[in-house]
């Protein structure tokens, strides 16, 4: 595997890319899901909803509860710091929008920098870009998919302001050195457990061990209010500067509530692996009608218009979202015992089951793994499973352009080259503990010499 050699080069790779992804449009989804042998269908969206949580929100909204402020909204951010052992919590419309928040409370702006990992989704730039300060990538280790914290210090410049510690997949980085680091040269360490809520560094909960953290809580994410996200901090200084955004933050407004409310709702039935056959061509024809409600701002460099940005997270979103909480533990036990599974094929993370490493506990969002040709088996398997392409960029959901969001080919050749061999499998709650058939299709990849153990990874 060689290095990227050009911008042009990178763009026309990742846009290649990009496109065979697009062909999970209508067409292509009604013939390889329809066409089948087996009853199921394994994707990611919507897989911690419950009946149980439409039946919630279905109340809800019978009784007349209010759909924007209201007593949901504060128990659930009590119910969040707690979890995280923090006393400060602040909801918010979406992951990316919490962020934003911290970057303001902060007083990130222009001329200032925050340093990334260059694997990540584009939201995490862009909400930087959003504040005028410039996002500056650090590579990454491949064996775990997080920021190598050896090479954080040689981008550090007078300029610098936060580090941005992404906990990816679900396993915690070296977040102790990279505290030590910017302890060292007076900046702030933000956590990004977007793919982390409920794992442990040290015998603490990510999120509340840094300055401050944040997480989503969108249909992919660990816990699913459909859209939302969370800003969590011990620090009573920062969170009084919090506090003052958050409350000057409108909500969005209630027909996009009740959009949002019927997405949540829709998805449950229409991912679930035993109706996707029918449900994923329907949940493609309900976007297009413009009957779903997703924040589509990945392209922009420039904060949103069309929509409060940042806005406030809905009333009957935190009640689903108390739920889904009270429930995380139970979900991550389910998460491990499917990546024990996959593990014993993989053999990437024996550490984790056999006990031999107490100071990280993964959670497993995804099992995230390298093959050498990651949409060759999508493209094998599709009319079962889709095979994750997270993260397909050095910041998912950004193809081409990338100098808009301050990055330039080559810069992180490792980010690079694992976003092209990529591959994660679906961990959560509505896969079956023993997934018969993805194991099948997991130890095909392995046995057909496609997979890339990490230390036979390399970038020439």
């Amino acid at each position: 595997m060689r290095a990227i050699e050009s911008a042009g080069e990178y763009e026309m790779k990742t846009e290649k890319q990009s496109q065979e992804l697009d062909r999970r449009s209508l067409s292509f989804i009604m013939k390889h899901i329809f066409l089948r042998r087996h009853q199921v269908y394994y994707d990611y969206f919507s897989g911690t909803t419950s009946w149980r949580d439409c039946l919630s929100i279905l109340q809800s909204l019978d009784n007349g509860e209010p759909l924007q402020d209201g007593q949901y909204i504060r128990d659930y951010e009590k119910v969040a710091a707690k979890y995280h052992g923090t006393n400060y919590a602040f909801s918010f419309a979406s992951g990316r929008m919490a962020l934003y928040t911290i970057l303001e409370a902060l007083g990130i702006g222009k001329g200032d920098e925050v340093i990334i990992p260059a694997y990540t989704c584009v939201v995490v730039p862009n909400a930087i870009i959003y504040r005028g300060a410039t996002p500056v990538y650090v590579d990454i280790n491949p064996a775990t998919f997080n920021m190598d914290s050896n090479k954080i210090e040689a981008k550090i410049t007078t300029r610098t302001k936060a580090i941005l510690a992404q906990h990816t997949f679900g396993l915690p980085c070296d977040l102790y050195e990279i505290i030590e680091i910017a302890q060292k040269h007076g900046i702030t360490v933000i956590e990004d457990i977007a793919l982390a809520l409920g794992a442990e560094y040290k015998g603490k909960k990510v999120g509340g061990i840094a300055r401050v953290g944040f997480y989503s809580s969108d249909h992919t994410k660990m816990i699913s209010t459909s859209t939302g996200g969370m800003a969590i901090t011990g620090d009573k200084e920062l969170a009084s500067r919090i506090e003052q955004i958050y409350h000057s933050c409108p909500f969005l407004p209630k027909p996009k509530i009740k959009k949002i409310l019927f997405t949540f709702i829709a998805e449950n039935f229409l991912y679930h692996p035993k109706f996707a056959s029918i449900g994923i061509p329907l949940a493609f024809s309900c976007f297009k009608a413009g009957l779903f409600h997703f924040f589509l701002d990945e392209g922009k460099t420039e904060k949103p218009v069309d929509y409060p940005y940042p806005a406030r997270l809905s009333n009957i979103q935190a009640k689903i979202g108390i739920q889904q909480i009270h429930e995380l533990e139970q979900n991550i036990v389910h998460r491990r015992e499917i990546a024990r599974n996959y593990d014993g094929i993989f053999g990437l993370y024996p550490e984790q089951f056999d006990g031999s490493r107490v100071d990280r506990k993964h959670v497993f969002s995804r099992y995230s793994f390298l093959v050498k040709d990651p949409n060759f088996y999508r493209k094998k398997f599709c009319r079962y499973l889709y095979l994750g392409d997270w993260f397909n960029s050095i910041a998912h959901g950004r193809n081409k352009e990338f100098h808009k969001i301050y990055y330039s080919a080559g810069e992180c050749p490792i980010g690079e080259a694992v976003a092209r061999h990529s591959a994660n499998l679906p961990t959560h709650p509505k896969i079956e503990k023993t997934p018969k058939l993805i194991l099948k299709f997991a130890k095909e990849i392995v046995d057909s010499g496609a997979f890339i153990p990490p230390a036979k990874f390399k970038v020439t």
